[in-house]
């Protein structure tokens, strides 16, 4: 999923889960929840980004679209909320991820 779009906005790295995991861990934190979110935009946006990349773009993809179009957007994006606090989603955009220290 690395893009443009994370160029602009001066990311460093995309981790998998089990990356993020690492890196909580040897950080001393036990993870006990992860999901991803932005999941049901995921197929729009993987579709931008190759689109993106197939074509050349240097820019990101930030423009914001047309009110309709973000309403839109903003509404399905917002669907998730109802259970990405409960159940752990196996794909989408971003990840969340809680943890605790680790008792020894």
């Amino acid at each position: 999923m690395w893009s443009a779009h994370d160029v602009a906005h001066h990311h460093q790295r995309r981790y998998t889960t089990a990356q993020l995991r690492e890196v909580f861990e040897e950080a001393g934190l036990r993870p006990s929840f992860w999901t991803h979110f932005n999941s049901l935009l995921f197929p729009p946006i993987a579709l931008v980004r190759l689109a993106g990349k197939l074509a050349r773009r240097g820019g990101g993809d930030d423009a914001m679209p047309p009110a309709p179009v973000n309403a839109l957007l903003r509404t399905v994006f917002a669907l998730e909320r109802h259970w990405v606090a409960t159940a752990s989603i196996p794909f989408g955009v971003s990840m969340a991820m809680v943890a605790g220290p680790t008792i020894r």
